[in-house]
């Protein structure tokens, strides 16, 4: 379990790094594309402190 907490951890920090990379190109597609990664990583990050939260309650 503690393993799906880093992956899930690593997980959020990927997808805010891709995320903020497309945030600084100007088109438009690549807004898209930030803002579905962003959604994303709010999920992973989510995820993550469900984990946590039941990892810690056992």
């Amino acid at each position: 379990m503690s393993y799906l907490v880093y992956a899930l951890m690593g997980l959020t920090l990927l997808s805010l790094l891709a995320g903020l990379s497309f945030f600084v190109r100007s088109s438009q597609n690549a807004r898209l594309k930030s803002n579905t990664l962003m959604q994303a990583r709010v999920l992973f990050q989510a995820a993550a402190l469900l984990c946590l939260a039941l990892l810690l309650m056992r």
